[in-house]
């Protein structure tokens, strides 16, 4: 908030008030049911490449999903094509729309006199939100702070202040800033698409009405189909597994004696144990942390990196 002068001199000027206003709001759909143990490098090794990427059904039903919202926004922005909201299909079904439908229950938070652009009063900001942060066994359940870029790079700069502190609760570390500018890519994305249905119509504008169009049910689905096109360009992915099948088999041929742990690095330091499978392929030598063992849980006999 902006507070003006009366008469603006040296002493008496405009003020610009900086303050911060939070709310809390429920999980509708559960999930402290989830862990929240980071996975170990030597178990997302085991997930095959292949889960990361998109099969034809996934790409599939991503291309029915982009058709529908360029539909919803053609039909909302380009005035000719209004009334085609009967045949939108506005609600996506999904796993968790009984949940969704609930109304959110939410608890604001207040107004803080501090200046989120200060790091001191960041820090301050961030102490007073911890009071709400949950706890189980005195550590606290890391929580998602959303806010736009700039807000969350703020968060991150105050952390680091505090890096050095005694605890977890005066390190800051129950809170994760999370970026939310969904409103802005919205925002764009309409933008881009009521552009190119303009441009296929010859229309200078969403208000104007084309002059050749003769079936409006036609020209609507016309037009989403030409956006669908400039807009949707899914992976490949038959040509990216094979891009990296041909350069693991690379790896392996040209780095065969050097190759250490599913990291592929190597530290003098660290404690290491020898795969002994001569054909091993994985990386012969493994770093103990990477496998989540320390030195006394290493079997007497031979270890090997899998069953395998």
């Amino acid at each position: 908030k902006k507070t003006f002068a009366r008469h603006s001199s040296t002493q008496s000027t405009n003020i610009m008030h900086n303050m911060v206003q939070a709310y809390a709001a429920k999980d509708r759909v559960p999930v402290m049911h989830l862990a929240d143990t980071e996975p170990l490098p030597e178990d997302i090794k085991q997930i095959p490449i292949e889960n990361y990427l998109p099969d034809k059904g996934d790409i599939e039903i991503l291309k029915s999903e982009y058709l529908i919202i360029i539909q919803r926004i053609v039909c909302k922005n380009v005035a000719v094509f209004k009334e085609m909201d009967s045949i939108v299909c506005w609600h996506i079904p999904h796993d968790y729309e009984q949940q969704s439908k609930k109304r959110s229950d939410i608890v604001t938070l207040g107004v803080l006199d501090k200046n989120e652009s200060k790091i001191t009063d960041m820090v301050d900001i961030l102490g007073h939100y911890h009071q709400y942060v949950p706890t189980k066994d005195g550590i606290p359940v890391k929580t998602i702070l959303y806010g736009d870029g700039l807000s969350c790079e703020r968060v991150n700069d105050a952390q680091n202040a505090r890096i050095n502190a005694a605890d977890v609760w005066d390190r800051l570390e129950g809170i994760e800033p999370a970026a939310q500018e969904w409103h802005k890519r919205a925002i764009i994305l309409q933008a881009y698409v009521t552009a190119a249905a303009c441009k296929f119509l010859g229309i200078s504008s969403p208000k104007q009405t084309p002059d050749n169009i003769e079936d409006l049910h036609r020209a609507f689905e016309d037009v989403c189909k030409h956006v669908l096109i400039l807009a949707f360009h899914p992976p490949e992915t038959a040509k990216t597994l094979t891009a990296i099948y041909e350069a693991e088999d690379s790896d392996s041929s040209e780095n065969e004696n050097v190759q250490y742990c599913v990291c592929r690095q190597s530290d003098e330091d660290a404690e290491m144990v020898l795969c002994e499978n001569p054909l091993c392929k994985r990386g012969k030598w493994f770093n103990l942390r990477c496998l989540g063992l320390s030195p006394d849980q290493l079997p007497d006999k031979k270890w090997f990196c899998s069953k395998s």
